[in-house]
């Protein structure tokens, strides 16, 4: 009986290199028709550096490492010239401590007179404010305000109207006018008899409410 020849596996041979080579061929073919979509894909989306901090001293537009400035409130304005204040609000007080009757008289330009028994008059903007007798050795209150006073002369007086059997020598008060220039004061002022009226204030204001001493 005739043995056949046993095969033998080359993987040289003609049909493997054979088949080797069309492999390689199209996957050739495959990279050259891709390759322009690998250097379009490579020119657009470029890598970018990481950032680096500035220096603190330089200016910098790292996202990443923002420098904070520093703000500083600017200085108060210092008074001006040709800013002038002027006394658009008036406002008399009138204090004492003796249980007796005193009223605050603010003589208005024009011949208007107020007091605690006429706080006001129509179609005038001054007017009284504030009214307090308090009890014994206490302080007693009369205020009076005018905001945007009217252009004239004014007076405030005080009147010694009952001194409930005080020596009217004894009895005494103080008074004070503010305004936005600065505030005057009488100190201490006595009166001589029952039923005087002391004038301690006398001013006019102009149309620009200017304020001028009398």
């Amino acid at each position: 009986m005739r043995r056949g020849k046993k095969k033998q596996l080359n993987i040289f041979s003609m049909s493997a290199l054979d088949l080797f080579a069309s492999a390689l061929g199209a996957f050739i073919l495959i990279t050259l028709i891709l390759m322009p979509y690998y250097e379009a894909v490579t020119k657009g989306s470029p890598q970018k550096a990481p950032p680096v901090c500035p220096d603190p001293g330089k200016k910098s537009s790292c996202p990443l490492c923002p420098v904070v400035e520093k703000k500083i409130c600017p200085a108060p304005l210092p008074p001006s010239s040709d800013r002038e204040i002027k006394d658009i609000l008036l406002m008399a007080t009138l204090e004492w401590t003796q249980p007796v009757d005193l009223d605050l008289f603010i003589y208005l330009p024009g011949g208007g007179k107020l007091y605690y028994g006429r706080l006001r008059l129509p179609g005038d903007r001054s007017r009284f404010i504030y009214h307090h007798f308090g009890l014994k050795n206490t302080p007693k209150i009369e205020a009076w305000k005018y905001y945007r006073p009217r252009a004239g002369d004014y007076r405030i007086c005080a009147l010694l109207h009952y001194a409930r059997g005080y020596v009217p020598q004894d009895i005494y008060f103080t008074a004070r006018l503010d305004k936005p220039t600065g505030a005057l004061t009488t100190g201490r002022v006595n009166f001589a008899y029952e039923g005087e009226e002391k004038c301690f204030f006398r001013f006019n204001i102009s149309s620009d409410y200017t304020f001028k001493r009398l």
